[in-house]
């Protein structure tokens, strides 16, 4: 008999990182042929504007999901548990009261990690013993060795598994690339502060004023912190309308249309895990040009598909840029070298393999049962 696996997740919309790799986790039939899965959607926004934003809905949405987890709980009695968890802020404390219906229930659980913040809890007497009691025997996914850090002082690594991030774009697009002539460079993400849309603004002020020719595209949903009325008049104010035009959401094929057109991607952030935008770029052989932060340095290799650089840097972020406009041959050699690099790790069906092996381990396993009181990590 198959042992069942209630799967608690948020999922698209809106289209974000964390709610597109829940979505294949959720879809893999790899997993339904092993585990019988029950799904509860925990969806408390549907708008990327809303993220963050007080709502009196978000908190009747959270009792709802409590009650219908309580029931399930009592009537479809799981095996396991598999969470994806925020891990901060007001967010991580609602969480916290999912996690502690599953100590009460004793159900084995599987923490799927999209974020990092946790080492700043060490910080905070609170969060440190929150976060020693909400990770106790847990199970816990990170997306790359270069993150357990952040989750090494409440968990032993002997309870974590890595799962690297994949998707589809290599099955799903049938676009041909139509790039040519001048160098065009893309911004694809929601515009976020820390995704770094502004550094990447003033990067492209940097090139023109140098007299470079190449033209930068930006694709994404306006937020609260960054609205279009906003960006747009930032373009203007930079001097940058003829080399800077922004798109706004793209999805499917027209989003598929963008990337077939662009030469590289340009990604500045300054906070960030393990980025999806990056795999979708690689999908399409374009380069990458990126920062350090969170599992990037593992999946850009630094001079043979990409270019890294510190992060917040203007002036740095242009230096490489230009590296693109005066030696476009470039564009091709890394471009060819990060396609066989996602083909090889991080297409949708490498990723449908990692999670069962991971699933089917850690379930047959099992774990002992964590405290429902705070207490010590281990």
């Amino acid at each position: 008999m198959k042992k069942k696996l209630l799967m608690l997740v948020t999922l698209p919309p809106p289209m974000h990182g964390s709610n597109c790799i829940n979505q294949l986790v959720v879809e893999n039939p790899l997993l339904k042929n092993h585990f019988n899965i029950c799904v509860l959607p925990l969806n408390y926004v549907q708008k990327i504007s809303e993220i963050g934003k007080f709502q009196w809905k978000k908190y009747l949405l959270f009792l709802r999901y409590w009650f219908r987890l309580l029931y399930l709980l009592f009537t479809y009695r799981p095996d396991a548990a598999y969470f994806a968890p925020c891990v901060s802020g007001t967010p991580f404390l609602r969480d916290c009261a999912y996690v502690l219906l599953l100590r009460l229930f004793q159900v084995q659980t599987i923490l799927h990690l999209h974020a990092t913040g946790i080492a700043e809890g060490m910080n905070h007497s609170l969060y440190r013993r929150l976060y020693s009691w909400f990770f106790k025997n847990a199970w816990v996914v990170v997306l790359s060795p270069g993150l357990y850090r952040d989750i090494s002082g409440f968990v032993s690594e002997d309870m974590v598994r890595y799962l690297p991030n994949g998707t589809d774009f290599d099955e799903v697009n049938t676009i041909k690339p139509t790039r040519s002539g001048q160098v065009q460079f893309l911004f694809l993400s929601n515009l976020v502060v820390t995704k770094g849309p502004m550094t990447l603004l003033e990067a492209c002020q940097i090139l023109k004023n140098r007299g470079l020719d190449f033209t930068t595209v930006f694709v994404g949903n306006p937020t609260k912190e960054i609205d279009s009325d906003f960006f747009n008049a930032q373009i203007q104010e930079l001097g940058l309308r003829d080399r800077v035009t922004y798109l706004g959401p793209k999805y499917g094929t027209e989003k598929f249309e963008v990337l077939a057109s662009c030469h590289v991607m340009v990604f500045p952030t300054f906070k960030d895990c393990f980025p999806l935008v990056l795999l979708e770029a690689m999908a399409f052989a374009l380069p990458i040009i990126s920062t350090f932060e969170g599992a990037i340095p593992e999946i850009v290799d630094e001079g043979k598909t990409g270019l890294l650089v510190e992060d917040r840097d203007p002036v740095a972020l242009a230096t490489v840029m230009e590296r693109f406009i005066q030696q476009p041959e470039l564009v091709e050699e890394y471009g060819q070298k990060g396609k066989a690099k996602f083909l090889a790790n991080y297409t949708r069906a490498a990723f449908r393999k990692r999670s069962v092996d991971i699933f089917s381990e850690l379930i047959c396993k099992g774990s002992q049962k964590g405290s429902i009181f705070l207490g010590d990590s281990r």
